[in-house]
């Protein structure tokens, strides 16, 4: 499970293997590795995402044109068994701020909310469940369907006291067309986007501790946009067509 801190600042780098390892030397006496990293091979697991858009690609635009609020809507899985959870999930940007919403809905039901929105069906509010509710809310109000499947795998450090800070290295990032609302991550004509480096993502509250700042200048970190949806829709072929044409370079 992605425990990331619901309400964060967020700051992304690409940087090299060698780097990454020196990052990992870094974290090491303030974090720890997550849960999901700790009982997985070599400290990685994956993380599949599928995304939600408009034939116009409007969640997609909101980020290219680097809209300072914005919003993208995805259902996130670490597994494809039966008993795996599926996460509703907004991730909204104000401003500079990170905000978080997302509900675990048990794999048969949320698969069962997803053919609806597939097959165009309304779906009932949940009277207990804002997160989801606002999750059907944005999809309604933006006619957003499945669009495509993110995967990559990740590397989680977690604090280990109550410094709110969460870093990630993410790498082998992967994409597959999913208008049919596909959940599996291992099923699909997945095709690998081009990139260059880990991602790597440093996620805290308020202001970053004293360490985050160091290693942030000892390698000279640059906050870059790298955002995986918008690699995703650029390495699909009918999808970056769309998205040429909204940009007048088709």
């Amino acid at each position: 499970m992605d425990r990331t801190l619901t309400s964060r600042f967020e700051r992304k780098y690409l940087i090299s293997s060698l780097v990454a390892d020196q990052v990992r030397h870094i974290v090491a006496p303030h974090l720890q590795h997550d849960p999901f990293s700790v009982n997985a091979v070599g400290n990685k697991y994956s993380v599949c995402s599928l995304y939600f858009d408009n034939q116009e690609l409007f969640l997609y635009n909101q980020t290219k044109n680097s809209e300072k609020n914005r919003y993208k809507l995805r259902v996130r899985s670490y597994g494809d068994a039966a008993n795996d959870a599926l996460f509703f999930e907004v991730k909204k940007r104000l401003n500079q701020v990170i905000r978080k919403d997302r509900s675990a809905v048990g794999r048969e039901e949320g698969r069962k909310i997803i053919d609806a929105i597939n097959s165009g069906r309304p779906v009932d509010s949940i009277t207990d469940n804002a997160a989801l509710n606002n999750f059907l809310h944005l999809l309604r109000e933006s006619s957003a369907l499945p669009n495509l499947r993110v995967r990559y795998m990740r590397e989680a450090f977690e604090s280990r006291s109550a410094d709110p800070v969460r870093v990630t290295l993410d790498t082998d990032l992967m994409t597959c067309p999913s208008p049919n609302a596909e959940l599996s991550s291992a099923e699909g004509d997945w095709v690998r986007v081009p990139y260059r480096g880990v991602i790597l993502e440093v996620k805290y509250s308020g202001d970053p501790p004293p360490w985050v700042q160091n290693m942030m200048e000892v390698f000279n970190l640059t906050n870059q946009s790298v955002p995986k949806y918008i690699l995703s829709v650029d390495s699909t072929p009918h999808l970056s067509h769309v998205a040429n044409q909204q940009y007048g370079t088709a």
